[in-house]
C-alpha cells in the first residue's frame, strides 16, 4: 500500500474512489475508473462520499483492500425497480477484480435496461462530427456581431438593462 500526506494519490484520485487494485500496486485498468465511477454515482444518489462514516482515508484503504464497500444507506430503500437496479450496477461496478467490472457500453446498457430504464439524450450544442469537443472549448469565442444586450447597453446606458 501507498501512503501519501494528502487524499491525492500519486495514480490520481482520493483513496475513497480507488478500487482495491490501486492499493495494492497493481497497474490501473478500465475497470479501475468504473469503480470511480460507481462512487460518484453513489455520492450524487447519497449526497455523501463513499465510506462517509469512516474517519480518514488509512481505514478506507483497509476497508476497500478486505472487501467491503460503500453501504446501501436506508434513503435508498425505495423498493423501485430504477433504484434496485441502479444500487445492483454500482455493486458490479465495484467488484473485486477490475477485469470482472463491466465496460462504459455495459454500463450504459444496464443504465437503458428494463430495470433503470435512463433515455439518452444528445446534446446538440456540443455535439461535431468533425472536432473534439474538448478541442472546440479551447478555441476563443469570437462574436462576429455584438449582444442585443451589449447594443442596448451602447444605446441606452444602464437604462437599456432595466428595459
Amino acid at each position: 500500500m501507498q501512503f501519501t500526506h494528502s487524499t491525492a494519490h500519486i495514480r490520481g484520485g482520493t483513496a475513497r474512489y480507488q478500487p482495491p487494485e490501486l492499493f495494492r500496486g497493481i497497474p490501473s485498468h478500465f475497470g479501475s475508473d468504473v469503480y470511480a465511477f460507481a462512487c460518484t454515482c453513489y455520492e450524487i444518489l447519497t449526497r455523501r462520499v463513499p465510506f462517509h462514516e469512516l474517519p480518514n482515508d488509512v481505514t478506507v484503504m483497509f476497508t476497500v483492500v478486505e472487501g467491503n464497500r460503500p453501504s446501501r444507506p436506508e434513503a435508498c430503500h425505495s423498493g423501485t425497480s430504477a433504484l434496485d437496479g441502479l444500487w445492483q450496477l454500482l455493486q458490479i461496478c465495484w467488484d473485486g477484480q477490475a477485469e470482472k467490472r463491466p465496460n462504459a457500453a455495459q454500463i450504459v446498457e444496464q443504465l437503458e435496461g428494463l430495470s433503470i430504464r435512463t433515455s439518452t439524450v444528445l446534446s446538440m450544442t456540443d455535439w461535431d462530427e468533425k472536432f473534439t469537443s474538448k478541442f472546440r472549448r479551447s478555441l476563443p469565442d469570437i462574436r462576429l456581431l455584438p449582444s442585443v444586450a451589449h447594443i442596448e447597453r451602447q444605446i441606452f446606458g444602464d437604462l437599456g438593462s432595466s428595459m
